[in-house]
């Protein structure tokens, strides 16, 4: 690898080191002008965390936990699907917030996205999953080694 690869690979947002095929799992995404300015630590804790803990009553596990958080996302572990459901409907209107990725009850196919309400319509076309599951894995894999031979 060259230094000039290195560098580059160096700026690039990390993956997480597991594959989250659970449905209890929520990615959110913020806006480039949010995380700019505050930090993706200081989203993930006060725009998500502090928010469902202030609503804890309305998730019956009480189970907030923040798994990973990188450039511009944060992983979110709950207690179940249901709570994935309700943490989006109680966040969906932060003004942080870009979209939200989780898997559907049944863990079948592409995790779902949902938008927050106060993204603009330029930063939902720009936006790339980070959802990844083991289904998803070897696709990703091949992604990659194209982009790499270009």
């Amino acid at each position: 690898m060259s230094h000039q690869q290195q560098i580059d690979s160096n700026q690039c947002p990390q993956e997480p080191q597991r594959y989250y095929d659970d449905d209890n799992f929520l990615i959110v995404s913020f806006r480039e002008k949010f995380y700019t300015k505050v930090g993706i630590k200081q989203l993930c804790f006060q725009t998500v965390k502090d928010t469902l803990k202030k609503n804890i009553n309305l998730l019956p596990s009480k189970k907030v936990n923040i798994k990973f958080h990188s450039t511009y996302y944060g992983v979110f572990e709950l207690g179940s699907h249901q709570e994935v459901l309700t943490a989006i409907d109680i966040l969906k209107a932060q003004e942080a917030i870009l979209a939200f990725e989780y898997r559907d009850i049944l863990k079948s196919g592409l995790p779902l996205i949902q938008f927050g309400e106060l993204a603009e319509f330029k930063e939902m076309t720009s936006f790339e999953r980070k959802f990844i599951t083991t289904q998803m894995k070897e696709d990703r894999e091949k992604e990659l080694k194209a982009k790499e031979e270009l």
